[in-house]
């Protein structure tokens, strides 16, 4: 229906994005610093072992700054450009000259890059803060006949849920499907597809959101209408990539012919505790009780459908099945 976008990157943080940019900037510097010293060595300035140290600490910022770094890393990492950011400021008070010569704009620049890494190392933990996990969520040993856990594409899978991710699929959306712009919301996804949930998934982030570091880009998202051999439609979200436990491949939305509401199918990506085999879920939202399936297909939109459909025309019982918590303040979002 829509042409596909390439895949945003797991870390959408601007500042992450700067102060990767500005580290390897100060690492290449060094590298070029020590390419000339080694072709001439009469060229070396009395301030090369100065860019040395400083590229070391742009370089470990570079290591440390990588999603879901351990604390220890990010703190050693941060304490060690710390002390090459005083060593810089000390270099501009007046009589003070520990590294000579050292010019204006390296002071600068390096003191930029080491001010960007200690932010985000700093605030590394809160980036990925992980919210609510359900206990629920792992396949019995027995069920579906003992299935084999199926790899995912999926790369850089972590143990962090995004806010952002996490209540598009599990709030945001049942709300406006239990609202009265049900019907109309549901209606609109028909025509204006991709378009609608955008703007929805955009809006709601930069109300809800605080940090715009939250925030995850909706160029990935699409909307597909199929049916199922009996005639009963299916829509179908396309997410952003999941990179964490819990968040989804792709969203289905059905509507129920009896009571004239909406419940929703989900792929959802999903990690075995003890081995980090990585496999997909199958889980849905009816009523306010969220059902677990067992392990899902490929996150492929077609097989996706394809396992929807057979559940249609042929319902199966969920593993287990849990009430969903309140929703958020969202019921009265218009579609």
């Amino acid at each position: 229906m829509h042409n596909q976008v390439q895949s945003s990157k797991s870390l959408t943080s601007n500042s992450v994005a700067i102060a990767r940019l500005l580290s390897i900037s100060v690492l290449l510097y060094g590298a070029l610093r020590i390419a000339r010293a080694w072709i001439s060595p009469n060229s070396a300035g009395s301030e090369m072992m100065g860019v040395l140290v400083f590229s070391c600490a742009a370089g470990l910022g570079l290591w440390a700054n990588t999603y879901d770094s351990a604390l220890p890393k990010r703190m050693f990492v941060m304490f060690f450009n710390a002390f090459c950011l005083l060593t810089l400021l000390s270099h501009l008070r007046p009589g003070g000259r520990p590294i000579d010569p050292i010019p204006l704009w390296q002071v600068i620049w390096f003191g930029l890059t080491f001010g960007m890494n200690i932010y985000v190392l700093a605030r590394g933990k809160i980036l990925h803060a992980e919210p609510m996990q359900f206990a629920d969520e792992e396949p019995d040993a027995d069920a579906n006949n003992n299935p084999t856990p199926q790899s995912t594409p999926a790369a850089g899978i972590t143990s962090t849920t995004r806010d952002h991710h996490f209540a598009m699929t599990r709030m945001v959306l049942q709300a406006l499907l239990r609202s009265e712009h049900a019907a109309p919301f549901v209606n609109g996804l028909k025509s204006k597809g991709r378009t609608l949930f955008a703007s929805v998934w955009d809006d709601y982030g930069k109300k809800s959101i605080k940090d715009p570091a939250h925030i995850i880009p909706s160029e990935d998202i699409e909307v597909y209408v199929d049916k199922t051999a009996s005639g009963k439609e299916i829509i179908t979200i396309k997410m952003p990539p999941p990179v964490a436990r819990n968040e989804t491949f792709f969203v289905a939305i059905v509507a129920d012919d009896e009571s004239g509401s909406f419940y929703t199918y989900s792929l959802e990506l999903s990690v075995m505790p003890n081995t980090g085999k990585v496999f997909t879920m199958l889980t849905g939202i009816r009523n306010g009780n969220r059902a677990n399936f067992g392990i899902g297909p490929t996150p492929d939109k077609n097989a996706f459908v394809a396992a929807i459909s057979s559940m249609l025309e042929t319902p199966k019982e969920p593993s287990t099945m849990m009430q969903m918590p309140t929703l958020l303040a969202t019921a009265n979002m218009q579609a």
